[in-house]
């Protein structure tokens, strides 16, 4: 329930932001320097004749939505549903690959700090991953075109990898730290347990369910990071889709759009709780 309340509600703060946007309902037939005075009042005219309440054409979206008509986009001039499944592909690889990028190095380089300590590599790769917190995706996206002058798919993977990264090590690290300065396994490591056991059974292991809890997170941030690296790399996936449909304040692409990255949210958000959630019954059985 609280999913689809969330969809709901979001798709609905989409209409009402793109409404309330200076220029809604401007026809940039208007802006056609050959039209007269009467040909720009009927365009007028018939766009209001069109125009609905925000709650009465939230709900009659919702109705069609529920037979699977998803409406008709006025600035691409085609049903919105074929422009979404045409760049969602490209959009969910590319995602998917940042996620996974992000996710090794960040565990990779925790695992290493907090197992081993080495005091130069935790200080560098803390502070990569604090410099890193601090520029938005847009800031790295334009740094690494301007740098090495690629865009592409790759080069959207790889700046999502680079915005996972530095929240997957920290969160990581302090996890993996505590674990790691827990009295059983440093009497484990004092014994001489063979140092790969020591990692995967009491280090690794535990912290696996705290890990799964961000990945709900990280896959919402991944998405949104998406946005504006697409728009900036010139990769033709939903984030460019969602970007132009703003310019164009093409509403039916807008709501669409904001309601499937809301259901991809909450759908993350309630497998990582339901993961944590089996994790803690199982420990308290």
């Amino acid at each position: 329930m609280t999913v689809v309340a969330t969809v709901l509600i979001g798709g609905f703060c989409a209409t009402m932001f793109v409404r309330v946007a200076p220029g809604f309902g401007v026809d940039e037939r208007e802006l056609d320097p050959r039209l007269s005075d009467e040909s720009i009042r009927r365009i007028r005219e018939e766009s209001q004749s069109r125009q609905q309440g925000p709650l009465e054409s939230y709900i009659a979206y919702l109705a069609k939505a529920s037979r699977g008509d998803l409406g008709f986009s006025r600035g691409f001039h085609r049903p919105v549903a074929e422009l979404i499944a045409e760049r969602f592909p490209r959009t969910a690889r590319s995602a998917g690959a940042g996620l996974v990028g992000g996710w090794v190095c960040g565990l990779v380089l925790a695992l290493v700090a907090a197992a081993f300590g080495h005091p130069a590599l935790d200080f560098s790769a803390g502070a990569a991953s604090a410099l890193l917190l601090c520029l938005p995706s847009s800031v790295v996206a334009l740094l690494l075109v301007v740098v090495f002058h690629s865009g592409g798919a790759g080069a959207v993977a790889s700046i999502i990898a680079l915005v996972i990264f530095p929240r997957v090590f920290r969160y990581a690290r302090g996890i993996l730290g505590r674990i790691a300065a827990l009295p059983h396994v440093m009497q484990a490591r004092a014994k001489g347990l063979n140092r790969v056991r020591e990692i995967s059974a009491h280090i690794l292991r535990p912290a696996l369910p705290s890990a799964l809890a961000l990945l709900g997170v990280s896959v919402s941030i991944a998405f949104g990071a998406a946005i504006p690296v697409e728009v900036i790399c010139d990769s033709p996936g939903l984030g460019q889709l969602a970007w132009q449909a703003a310019l164009k304040r093409d509403l039916p692409l807008l709501i669409n759009i904001t309601l499937l990255v809301t259901v991809l949210t909450g759908l993350s958000s309630l497998a990582a709780d339901l993961d944590h959630h089996g994790s803690a019954a199982r420990k308290g059985s």
